[in-house]
């Protein structure tokens, strides 16, 4: 008599299923390099206040980017312009080298956006950022282009305000 005879068949095929299941699934992840967006927004100190001139209100045509990681749900891009207020959820964060991060955020309207960004001194710049849009063939390019950007080529540089 095997020792499985003594186990209901049903119970034991999915106890073992899941013995092996868990394992694989944690080993996938260290494998291929899984973090959440949080830790690689953290990792590359991209939490936080960041404005083009911290010293000017956003009335005297200054804007914010404003990255949050809470400990519940997604972390969240907001950014305060003269438009208004504009959250976006991150969803996944790519760390590219040590000073490239590459950010894929989701809008409430269905919208999704990249944005690449460098770092620099006390900050960093936005040197590509694609949004595509629901229903539509083309994306748009709204900072950079189809080509690798430099150190200190175009974009739009933001420096911290504050944690």
């Amino acid at each position: 008599m095997e020792l499985s005879d003594h186990l209901p068949r049903l119970g034991l095929r999915y106890a073992v299923r899941a013995v092996f299941a868990v394992p694989a699934l944690v080993s996938l992840a260290i494998v291929t390099g899984c973090t959440s967006p949080g830790v690689q927004l953290h990792q590359f100190g991209v939490v936080g206040t960041f404005a083009d001139d911290c010293s000017k209100s956003i009335e005297e045509g200054s804007a914010r980017a404003i990255y949050d990681v809470s400990t519940a749900g997604y972390p969240t891009f907001t950014a305060v312009n003269r438009y208004g207020t504009f959250r976006s959820r991150i969803v996944r964060a790519d760390r590219i080298n040590a000073n490239t991060l590459v950010i894929y955020t989701n809008d409430p309207g269905g919208a999704w956006n990249e944005v690449d960004i460098q770092k620099e001194a006390n900050g960093f710049r936005t040197t590509r950022m694609i949004s595509h849009k629901p229903n539509q063939y083309r994306p748009l390019v709204a900072i950079g282009s189809d080509g690798p950007a430099s150190d200190t080529g175009p974009g739009l540089f933001v420096e911290k305000c504050s944690n």
